[in-house]
């Protein structure tokens, strides 16, 4: 089975590449299309953590239902102190990663690697 590691660059892109990106974790973890989905959240991504502050808000709620499904969510350290959301990465269950490190890790262990 494939392994999936979606990469969300955008939380309030006009063509809703954040909530695509979100979607598509979310329906191939229920789905069981591939074991495991991880998403990372990369520069603006990481503003699907919360609702407001440019977030759009289909984003947001997508977000929430993959937390809620138990699908592994990451985000980059750095663009989380970018935007300060440290607060809202502490408090829900997400990994804080160096971003390039998570990358070749799941490139390494044959991960497709999608983004959004």
């Amino acid at each position: 089975m494939a392994r999936i590691l979606i990469i969300v660059t955008s939380a309030s892109s006009l063509h809703g590449r954040g909530r695509e990106g979100l979607s598509t974790a979310r329906t191939m973890h229920e789905n069981g299309m591939a074991k495991p989905v991880a998403v990372l959240l990369v520069g603006e991504g990481v503003r699907c953590l919360t609702a407001g502050g440019g977030c759009r808000e289909d984003v947001h709620v997508e977000m929430r239902s993959l937390l809620e499904a138990g699908v592994s969510i990451s985000a980059c350290s750095r663009s989380v102190e970018e935007h300060s959301l440290e607060h809202e990465v502490d408090a829900r269950a997400i990994e804080k990663v160096d971003a390039a490190d998570f990358l070749a890790a799941k490139a390494g262990a044959n991960y497709a690697i999608l983004t959004f």
